[in-house]
Parts: C-alpha cells; structure tokens; sequence
C-alpha cells in the first residue's frame, strides 16, 4: 500500500507540474509589465529562445536570485535574502548564469516532490501513534501530501525561490523530532535524533527567517517536560541564528575606520553637536544590532501594523483565504491527535499573527507551506465524510484555481507576488 500511495503522490506531482509549467510558459505569448530583464544577460543578441524564455520569467524577487546565484552578496540587505539557499546554488559547476538558474529551478521542484513525501512520513507517522483505525484513517498522509502539493504558493515553488527548500528543511526537522519521540531505538538515538532536528531548524534559519518559530517546540518541551536535552537543542538552534546575525555584523560594523559628520547646532551662547557614524551602518549600534531585523525594517517597510493601509487592502484579501484555513487547522479538533500537533498550533498562532500584524500579509500564501497543520485539517475534514468536507474540498478548488491564475500572473511580472 505505501508503494502505491508514494507512487500516486509522485504521478499527481507530476501532472500538476506540468499543468502549472504550461501555465507559466504559456503566459510568456502577453506582453511583460516590465520588459527589463534582457537586460540581466550579458549579451542579450546571443541568447537562444530558451535564455530568452528564462529571462521572461525572472520576475519580482527572481532577479535577487538571480544576481546573489552567481556573485556574493555586497549590499547589506542581500546578507539576509536567503544566504543558505543562494551560497549552496553559487557552488554548483556551472559557468552559465541562466543555465545555473534553471538547474536551480529543477532542484527547486525535486525539493517540492521531496518535501510530498515528506509529509507523507510524517503524516503516516502521527496516524500510527494516533492508533485511529478506520477504513479511510490509512489514507490521512496520502490526502495530506496530495494537498500539500497544491497549497497556494502559485509560482514560487516551480521557481528557484528559497521557500521550497526552507520547508524541505524543517520537515526533515520535524521528522527527525517525531522519530525521537518514539519508543523503538536505543536512548542515545533517540536523544541523538532530537539534537539533530534542532540543527535543521537552525540551518533553515538561513534559509527564511520564520523558522526560526520552530524554536517554540523546544521551549515547550523545556517547560512542560524539564527536559535538559531540549535546553541543548534549543541552544544549538540559538547558535546557528547567532552565527547567521555574525557574519554581516562583522562585515559592516567591525571596520575599523572612525569617520564621523558632525552636526552642529546652536541656540544662543549654547550649542549641541550629533555625531554620525559615516563608517557603520546605523544598526550597529542598535540594542539589538541584529540585520535580519534592520533590513526587514528598512527595505521592506516591516513592522507591527505598518503594512494596515488603504492601498494594501487588496494584499489583505489576497491572504485571507489562507489566514482563515491557519486559524480553522488551529481550532480544528483532530482526530489524530498527538503532541507535535499539539505544538504546532502555537507555533501557527503566533505565524499567523505575525503576519497579519507585521509583514506583509500576501506572501502568507508561499511562506505558510513550512507548517503543515493545514495540511493535516482538510485531510481529516475531507475524509471524515463530514457536512464540511463540501467546504473543504471547496478549499482545494480554490488552492488550484489561485495556484494557476498566480502562476500566469506572474509571467508578466503582474501581482500579486
């Protein structure tokens, strides 16, 4: 049976990438918003029709992959865009620019496969914990990769965008965190295992930053269990982040050049001077001179309810249709209750609220795929024959139909992104 069901997840993987890929291609025939990327190639008249077709699509952030894929990063906001994802992508032996991004493109959407499968495993393991025997109970991690397949991240998961592999990574995390808890293995495994799962955490840290949340399934296990092991995990999680905020510290704020412009100003016989450091950035001497926070602040205007305007309420309709499946997957009662769900409807609280309230709200559609919740919802409603399961499947219509119309969207460089 699980032969079966991995094969079946790999075949409508497969269908629906090449529906999505006919999509996103077949939208290049509309004239582009923006028709500057050409200009990327560094010899435009030489190209053939397939650069040229890859040039149409590096749309929106694309084109900071594209620029960080092959050079190091300079600027300080290029230090936080994904710097795992972009270094690991930099290393592979290939000369061609456009070529390196189509490679990373396939690898992109092996990840995707991989991470289906992924959820498969970990699904299949919360059911045999849940020791729920039913007739449908042994299809819950089938639906639940099959839908993850086709959760609203439009384009961004046949592109080579870091949201693929950052998932990839926590649900290895989570894997490894679900097998450590069980009661099969030697201790040392297991506490080896638990370990491990936080180093994953901490490695997609430097993938997306909203991992970081993960960390909240230590500190649970720290309070509610006393668990010293989870006091380690979640200090070798800390210490990647550290290592993460280091290094662009000590590349713009350990210069040791002290060039300051003073600013003088009086007010009769008295007067008062402000020094600006022209050598540091200013978030170096911030209480927290941490860049993730300085550059999300900075270039992306984030910030809490920064993003609550007039103009950005089309963003916020655009997000809804997912904040509403989060918070049901949260309120949602499971059947297959064990305690990493448990956990991961905190961790789902406090993404979802920081969402809505301090980033903007739209791209919970593409982010939202490295918490798998939602998955694990609709698999249980749709299943349970219930008078929901209409609305749910009504959910994965929508899922398909918004994954096809983003993806044409995006070919002409028009949002939402």
């Amino acid at each position: 049976m699980s032969f079966k069901q991995r094969a079946f997840i790999i075949n409508w993987f497969s269908c629906y990438k090449i529906l999505q890929l006919a999509f996103l291609v077949g939208s290049l025939i509309t004239e582009s918003f923006d028709v500057s990327t050409p200009t990327l190639a560094s010899d435009p008249g030489s190209q053939s029709l397939i650069h040229e077709t890859v040039l149409r699509l590096i749309n929106w952030d694309a084109v900071y992959f594209y620029k960080l894929f092959n050079n190091e990063p300079n600027f300080e906001h290029e230090f936080v865009f994904s710097p795992f994802w972009t270094a690991l992508v930099r290393q592979l032996p290939v000369e061609d620019p456009i070529l390196k991004f189509i490679v990373a493109g396939i690898v992109t959407n092996i990840l995707h496969l991989a991470n289906a499968l992924l959820i498969y495993e970990i699904s299949k393991e919360i059911r045999i914990r849940a020791d729920f025997k039913t007739s449908s109970s042994s299809k819950f991690e089938l639906v639940s990769a099959l839908i993850y397949v086709v959760l609203p991240a439009g384009a961004f998961v046949i592109m080579p965008y870091s949201e693929v592999f950052n998932s990839f990574l926590c649900f290895t995390g989570l894997l490894l965190k679900l097998k450590s808890a069980s009661k099969d293995g030697e201790l040392i495994e297991r506490k080896l295992l638990y370990l491990v799962s936080a180093i994953f955490f901490g490695i997609a840290f430097q993938v997306r930053s909203n991992s970081v949340l993960y960390g909240i399934l230590y500190l649970i296990d720290l309070v509610q269990k006393r668990q010293r092991i989870a006091l380690f995990a979640g200090a070798s999680m800390g210490l990647l982040v550290a290592i993460n905020q280091f290094v662009p510290y000590y590349q713009f704020c350990r210069i040791h050049d002290f060039s300051y412009w003073a600013d003088m100003r009086s007010s009769g016989d008295d007067f008062d001077i402000d020094l600006y450091d022209l050598a540091h950035p200013k978030w170096c001497h911030s209480k927290l001179p941490f860049l993730t926070l300085h550059a999300q602040a900075t270039y992306w205007n984030n910030g809490f309810l920064r993003y609550w305007t007039l103009n950005n309420i089309p963003n916020f309709l655009i997000g809804l249709p997912t904040v509403l499946v989060l918070l049901a997957s949260v309120s949602h009662k499971y059947r297959h209750q064990e305690k990493l769900v448990t956990d991961l409807k905190l961790i789902t609280i406090v993404f979802v609220f920081l969402n809505v309230t301090c980033w903007h709200v739209q791209i919970i559609n593409r982010v939202s795929n490295f918490i798998p919740i939602n998955c694990w919802m609709l698999a249980e409603v749709i299943l349970d024959d219930s008078p929901q399961r209409k609305v749910a499947l009504g959910v994965i219509v929508y899922y398909i139909a918004w994954n096809l119309t983003q993806t044409s969207l995006y070919s002409s460089f028009l949002p939402p992104a």
